[in-house]
């Protein structure tokens, strides 16, 4: 499972490691309130959390870099890749990770860790 997880370039955690994020991701919404925030919030977070597991290893680096408010044609220059091919990932993260707008996108990657 894991191999054909990882060769479909996704993430693969075991158990205790999902635990383990998952438990960081709960303390994190609980502790700081912001958009996943309360009840809802944790479920929420649950979701963003199996959403990204379901990116690809690019999209994250790119799911990543936009969070750190890279633009487009930066994100582009950074990985050697067309701007058009950086606005097609940045359009399938938005959609896998259902996120409206850039600021859901980098609430979902603080919730994540992937920025701080």
């Amino acid at each position: 499972r894991a191999i054909l997880c990882v060769n479909d370039g996704n993430l693969f955690y075991c158990k205790e490691a999902k635990a383990i994020l998952h438990e960081l991701i709960q303390s994190k919404t609980s502790a700081g309130g912001g958009f996943y925030s309360g009840e809802e919030g944790e479920r929420n977070t649950e979701v963003i959390f199996k959403n990204y597991q379901m990116l690809t290893q690019k999209e994250q680096e790119v799911f990543a870099l936009l969070a750190q408010k890279k633009d487009v044609d930066e994100v582009a220059d950074m990985l050697n890749k067309s701007v058009k091919t950086i606005q097609n990932k940045k359009s399938l993260i938005y959609q896998k990770m259902n996120v409206k707008d850039r600021l859901e996108l980098v609430e979902a990657a603080k919730l994540l860790g992937v920025i701080i």
